[in-house]
């Protein structure tokens, strides 16, 4: 996101780049995205560059099978009998300049069966060891949350933000839910600088000074859950991918050798996304996914043949504070030949090159995938 008092191009300066691939150098958190050429805007995954292997890889055999906690990769999750194949459902909100929201998840049928569940935010903050950082609320209860990764601040460009950089956390609030899955859940993050609503694109309300607290960029709720209607082979993957895109860039995501599958669906969250806004238009993205070496798929976005509206459009944040973004697209696996056997796939973002737009700048947090059939 930029300034719109400043409509510079970003990702147009070679400089920029140069800056972003500092960054990635000194954080490593940031290693794995690759950014676009400035020139050519070309997509390509530098070699050197290694993969990112699951945060999460659930399934439920797995969890059926194991005693005590599963270790599903940099996390754990209690054993349990699991009575049919995992899905994924996620949703988020926006809450730039605010103190308190609620997290709407829908889409779990009747007799699901609740697994896992992580609530994931961001935020802006000149001090990454704020305590208040790391505290949220669900439902008045009170949980402690863990650093996902640290990148650059998403290209506010203002004297206030210099020196800041963006946070995720994230946080097991499983055991909060009480068997829950769909439903209305009262989100708080603790510490924002300023939490009386006002619009974040004008005047004060822009940018605050950071001299106490933060800026809480939104938050999302990830729950697997157990679908009676899909079979047991099912596989849910997360992958932790805190970085800074300015324009276009590749995930090159490792998982575990993946089922034949009728169904797909892909998640990403991240923080700064935002609708075109004032007198300042911005080059619309679009996402696009593949297996192995397989063709990519364009989920959204200009010549997607599921949804043709540009990606990363800020919609957990309501009618003002367009700054998050918690998007789940389902597919059929059809349209991803590859998919049957694969150990790999590729997320790629790119943005309209061709509409002359200056780049939108996301702090990119987490990709998740969910594989599988219906039982017949």
């Amino acid at each position: 996101m930029q300034d719109p008092s400043n409509p510079r191009p970003v990702t147009r300066s070679l400089i920029s780049i140069a800056a972003v691939l500092l960054i990635a150098a000194l954080w490593p958190a940031t290693a794995h995205c690759q950014q676009a050429d400035g020139a050519t805007q070309s997509l390509k995954i530098l070699p050197d560059w290694d993969p990112l292997d699951p945060w999460c890889a659930l399934d439920a055999n797995a969890l059926s099978s194991c005693t005590g906690t599963y270790n599903c990769g940099a996390v754990s999750v209690p054993c349990l009998p699991v009575r049919a194949g995992l899905r994924l459902v996620a949703a988020g909100m926006g809450q730039r300049n605010s103190d308190t929201g609620t997290i709407e998840v829908r889409g779990a049928p009747p007799e699901s069966q609740l697994v896992a569940s992580w609530l994931v935010w961001g935020v802006i903050t000149r001090d990454p060891d704020d305590p208040l950082i790391k505290m949220a609320f669900i439902d008045d209860v009170s949980v402690t949350g863990q650093e996902f990764g640290r990148t650059d601040e998403p290209c506010w460009e203002t004297d206030a933000l210099q020196d800041t950089r963006f946070l995720a956390l994230w946080a097991d609030v499983t055991s909060i839910l009480e068997g829950k899955i769909n439903g209305d859940f009262a989100v708080s993050i603790s510490g924002s600088s300023i939490i009386d609503g006002r619009d974040p694109w004008t005047g004060p309300g822009q940018t605050a000074p950071l001299d106490r607290g933060h800026l809480v960029e939104g938050a999302s709720l990830v729950t697997v859950f157990a679908d009676p209607s899909v079979a047991r082979d099912a596989k849910v993957i997360l992958h932790k991918t805190t970085d800074l895109m300015i324009g276009a860039a590749n995930y090159d995501l490792n998982v575990p050798t993946l089922p034949a599958a009728t169904h797909v669906q892909q998640l990403r969250i991240g923080g700064d996304g935002q609708k075109q806004n004032l007198d300042q238009a911005l080059a619309p993205f679009k996402t696009s996914i593949a297996f192995d070496d397989g063709p990519f798929l364009v989920l959204r976005g200009a010549g997607s043949p599921i949804d043709v509206y540009a990606d990363w459009q800020g919609t957990d944040g309501g009618p003002i504070n367009q700054l998050w973004d918690t998007q789940l697209t389902s597919v059929s696996a059809s349209l991803l030949p590859e998919l049957n056997g694969a150990s790999s796939y590729k997320v790629s973002y790119e943005p309209d090159v061709d509409s002359g737009l200056p780049y939108d700048c996301v702090a990119v947090v987490l990709h998740g995938l969910s594989v599988y059939s219906l039982e017949p």
